[in-house]
């Protein structure tokens, strides 16, 4: 038996553990991978609670300025068709607790109290937002406590009392992580109402 004869069993042997060994070592145990995707499951589920939390603000968002356009919008029309004033009373964020960011329904010709100026009937409440004065260009400005908004049977708009125009209202999440603001604008010659973003 020749020396090579004698040491090749033992290098093929020494070859095939150490293939077998790094065989074995690639590979992840199943007690491994069920830990990984057990916290990667954990945080993804953190994850979607903080974003369906924020996307349902953004939507309360939208939602309170769709409706604030849909009261003004309809207060036009009711205005033009019935040949009378409407008012609307918006409560902005610096209004008392009772009335803070709500709407007036909307008040057809004599029952709006302008010796008071306060609208009566019931108010629409909007939770988790903030209405504030805001610039044509979408541009936060001071948070107001009342304005009233009279829509003409000649199709204009002004605040009243005092006729100015009724400008903008600003509607913005009360969460300082949605920084967004959406805005209605009320034109005063019009009294058209248009979205500004």
């Amino acid at each position: 038996m020749t020396l090579n004869q004698r040491i090749s069993p033992s290098l093929s042997e020494n070859l095939r553990n150490q293939q077998v060994q790094a065989c074995s070592q690639r590979g992840f145990t199943l007690v491994e991978l069920l830990v990984v995707v057990s916290i990667l499951g954990i945080l993804a589920s953190f994850a979607a609670d903080g974003f369906s939390s924020s996307s349902r603000e953004e939507g309360l968002r939208k939602d309170t300025v769709s409706t604030l356009r849909a009261v003004f919008t309809s207060a036009r029309f009711t205005a033009l068709s019935k040949g009378r004033p409407v008012y609307v009373t918006v409560y902005g964020d610096a209004a008392p607790a009772a009335l803070r960011n709500s709407v007036s329904a909307t008040h057809i010709g004599g029952t709006y109290d302008a010796a008071l100026d306060v609208a009566g009937g019931s108010n629409k409440f909007f939770p988790k937002v903030q209405i504030i004065g805001a610039t044509a260009a979408c541009a936060a400005q001071a948070a107001f406590v009342r304005r009233t908004i009279r829509f003409t049977a000649a199709a204009s708009a002004t605040q009243f009392p005092g006729g100015a125009a009724p400008g903008t209202f600003g509607v913005r999440s009360t969460n300082p992580a949605l920084p967004g603001l959406s805005c209605i604008l009320v034109r005063n010659i019009t009294g058209r109402v248009k979205v500004v973003n």
